[in-house]
């Protein structure tokens, strides 16, 4: 997985044939508020069968595949089973999966914790985590600075780029949104009528668009209804 990977399900991917039972697979692992050997069994055999290059679906078969080396799911297994369900579904179904697994929180044992997140964290992970607007804890190990880089990357803002697409389409409704699902929106905007994408495209061409300039403010808002007639 490349750092910084979108991993969560997209509109499209969930709700395709693919992606539906890849999360009804999820419920039914955790309706119960356990997670069993037999289940993780079941969903590995499904990633197995459809090598999908989906990042969710990539993420998931390393891991349980790592999981089930020793045919049992411990403690820590499950608690990261946890972590790494609630990231790849839908942020809207993110709470289903929290409270059906409510029970399961952090082992107290972590003898399967690698031995390099106990060290202390690297100046690279100090200057990553502060560029991406985190605040760097005193004592911080790299494990804990992994993890709060990859929380700070799923909360990244929209880019400059991504603000001037919503003033185009006039939806600035989706300004307080995350990059991730600015992305994702715009994914299936180009997904769901080509010509939004050719207005844009026209936009640029049109008014000698610099693809440097990164300035929202030099798009009009709602321009895309001229360019789209």
């Amino acid at each position: 997985m490349k750092k910084g990977q979108r991993i969560t399900l997209t509109k499209k991917q969930a709700d395709s044939s693919l992606g539906k039972e890849l999360l009804g697979i999820l419920f039914d692992v955790c309706h119960d508020g356990e997670i069993e050997t037999s289940e993780i069994n079941r969903l590995h055999d499904f990633l197995l069968d459809n090598p999908s290059n989906i990042p969710a679906f990539v993420l998931l078969r390393a891991q349980t595949r790592e999981m089930l080396e020793d045919n049992r799911i411990d403690p820590i297994d499950a608690y990261n089973l946890k972590l790494y369900f609630v990231r790849v579904v839908p942020k809207e179904l993110r709470g289903i999966i929290e409270t059906h697994l409510e029970n399961i929180g952090v082992p107290a044992s972590a003898e399967k914790e690698p031995k390099w997140h106990r060290d202390p964290a690297t100046a690279k992970q100090i200057d990553y985590i502060i560029g991406l607007g985190g605040t760097v804890r005193s004592g911080m190990t790299k494990g804990q600075a992994s993890q709060m880089i990859e929380e700070l990357l799923e909360r990244r803002p929209p880019t400059p780029r991504q603000m001037m697409l919503l003033r185009f389409y006039n939806r600035l409704d989706f300004a307080d949104r995350t990059k991730d699902e600015v992305s994702a929106f715009i994914d299936e905007l180009f997904f769901i009528d080509i010509r939004y994408q050719l207005a844009w495209d026209r936009f640029k061409r049109e008014t000698g668009q610099d693809r440097y300039e990164l300035d929202p403010l030099t798009v009009p808002i709602g321009a895309c209804s001229q360019y789209m007639r």
